[in-house]
């Protein structure tokens, strides 16, 4: 009787080292039972049965269902149980290795396991998982898949090219978190909220002297998100509940223009440079004099047009063409340009006019010098004059001009100016250095908002401030004539 009272002692004081009560007991020794009822019936079946060539002692985890069971592959040496559980909704099934030849540890760990996976099942869920890098896989597949050459009727080049630049850091992100290995399902939300201060903080690539604008962060959280609700939320890896809590960072309501421009000055002291010292250097190669000339025409094309810098790259000689209703003397200066929807940005196409047919006519000139002969119906207006390029009619790329234009930035002395008062100078910034000369002339802005592709919201909210310059004289009209009285 004493023996049996020290036995009932040493199994509480076990109990109780362990946060167990007797309730857990009853149950670990249920589960035992069961396991041992299940195991006699399994050897007697294997003796009455020959075993099945692959998987072997089949066995279903409860007595009353049927959608997932334990068993062992024949023909491996380990002897290991594999749990299979079957979804009948979405027709697929997963197998996991329980990593135990113990039969009854294996019905432990399997059933713990259902559980878990039928959790994720009432959840929506699926029951595959997928890493971070196997859903940004998915998403880039699903862009790829809508790609598209005319803006708004799907995605483009440019807009695939950022969805991988922005995945990318997402998924440098989450390794930085020690979560790559994990399932979506299985990184809490909570966890990745702060993923815009951490992008705050991380170098750029390009203009690393300024810090990333917050804008920009916060389309690079939209796309994220964007990336889970059409990816992981309707496939059913995971719920709404398990989608990543980003937030957005604070974005100033002021909406004045951002990028740098040139002052009036700079822009003729550049053209100047490049008239006369750029295309004069000596030792120059035919090939050489004529693509810097084209640069030249093309960098006065842009600030002429306020064309967007591919649009520019992209025009062909079919689609430049006379006012009909201009004066034979306007038309020697002034022409139609025709921006097709697949090269516009709005996806909308649109007529620009210009003085710049003098500027044309120079560029077919300095083709003629190198024997090129320029085809009105086909051929691009900068065309690229490389020998392995010239037959398959492609225009030059946009990173060779933009080399070109931060190298005669600093050969010119501007650049200099530009450090010294913090302004950076590119392709695009030639856009908004048209807009701003225009308003400084009065144009309107519904006119200029046609001219330019763009639309008028835009205009006013990015340049209102030229409004209140123009109008000064209208402003002020009255202004301190009750002070002379």
């Amino acid at each position: 009787m004493g023996s049996n009272r020290n036995q009932l002692d040493a199994i509480q004081s076990l109990l109780d080292a362990n946060g167990l009560d007797a309730g857990d007991l009853l149950n670990a020794i249920v589960v035992i039972a069961d396991a041992k009822k299940i195991k006699q019936e399994v050897d007697k079946k294997e003796v009455e049965e020959p075993k099945p060539k692959i998987i072997q002692e089949k066995t279903f985890i409860y007595p009353n269902i049927t959608d997932a069971y334990i068993f062992r592959y024949g023909r491996t040496k380990s002897k290991n149980y594999y749990l299979r559980i079957y979804d009948e909704k979405t027709k697929r099934s997963i197998v996991r290795s329980l990593k135990t030849p113990s039969f009854q540890d294996a019905l432990v760990k399997s059933q713990v396991i259902y559980r878990e996976q039928k959790d994720a099942l009432l959840k929506g869920r699926k029951l595959n998982s997928i890493t971070t890098a196997e859903l940004i896989e998915l998403y880039l597949k699903y862009q790829e898949d809508r790609r598209s050459t005319i803006p708004h009727s799907g995605i483009m080049k440019g807009g695939i090219k950022l969805s991988t630049q922005r995945t990318k850091l997402w998924l440098q992100y989450i390794t930085e978190l020690k979560l790559h290995k994990r399932g979506i399902e299985n990184i809490p939300p909570e966890k990745v909220r702060d993923y815009g201060l951490w992008l705050k903080k991380q170098p750029k690539q390009r203009y690393d002297k300024t810090e990333r604008d917050n804008a920009v962060i916060n389309h690079n959280i939209c796309e994220i998100k964007r990336m889970y609700k059409i990816i992981a939320i309707p496939e059913r890896y995971i719920s709404k509940d398990d989608a990543p809590e980003l937030k957005y960072l604070p974005v100033p309501r002021e909406r004045s223009y951002k990028r740098d421009i040139l002052e009036l000055n700079e822009y003729e002291d550049l053209m100047k440079y490049m008239q006369y010292k750029y295309l004069r250097e000596k030792d120059l190669t035919d090939k050489e004099r004529l693509l810097r000339s084209l640069f030249h025409k093309y960098i006065g094309i842009l600030y002429s047009t306020g064309m967007r810098s591919s649009e520019c790259l992209n025009l062909k000689w079919k689609d430049v063409y006379p006012n009909p209703l201009d004066s034979e003397e306007d038309r020697k200066e002034r022409v139609l340009i025709k921006i097709h929807s697949e090269q516009s940005k709005t996806g909308r196409s649109r007529e620009i006019v210009a003085r710049i047919k003098k500027r044309l006519d120079a560029i077919e000139r300095d083709y003629k010098k190198l024997g090129i002969i320029i085809d009105k119906n086909s051929d691009y207006v900068f065309k690229n004059p490389a020998k392995t390029r010239l037959d398959k009619n492609v225009p030059i790329g946009k990173p060779v001009v933009e080399k070109r234009l931060k190298k005669v930035l600093i050969d010119s002395g501007i650049q200099q100016k530009l450090d010294e008062s913090g302004r950076n100078i590119t392709l695009y910034s030639s856009r908004h250095w048209y807009c701003t000369m225009r308003l400084q002339e009065g144009v309107s802005m519904e006119k200029l908002s046609l001219n330019m592709g763009t639309s008028l919201q835009y205009i006013q909210s990015t340049y209102s401030h030229m409004q209140t310059r123009r109008n000064a004289d209208e402003l002020t009209k009255g202004m301190g004539k009750w002070n002379k009285k």
